[in-house]
């Protein structure tokens, strides 16, 4: 079964940089194990600070492969200092999914 997950949250400005790193090392180590049942995007608003990550993963259990990557732990370790205010975690279903393949 497919669940997927949607994160939003608002950064405090001065933490965008090092935010952005820790982000890219969760995808280095996504692409590195070759994950195949995770679809992971992180989307960051015009405002340059509101960000918003989709997880759509695959388990037998429900529970989420990305949170078990040491990069996505080190992500979260401090996440709490470079936030404004708690994440609003959703679970939602999706209805439809289009990628132009070219």
């Amino acid at each position: 079964m497919k669940n997927t997950i949607v994160v939003t949250y608002e950064l405090k400005k001065d933490f965008k940089d090092t935010h952005i790193s820790l982000l890219n090392a969760v995808f280095d180590e996504l692409k590195k194990l070759s994950t195949e049942n995770v679809d992971y995007k992180v989307l960051c608003s015009s405002d340059g600070v509101t960000f918003t990550h989709i997880s759509t993963f695959k388990s037998n259990d429900g529970s989420n492969p990305l949170v078990e990557l040491m990069a996505f732990k080190n992500f979260n370790k401090n996440l709490s200092d470079r936030i404004l205010s708690p994440p609003k975690i959703e679970s939602v279903t999706l209805i439809g999914n289009y990628i132009e393949h070219k």
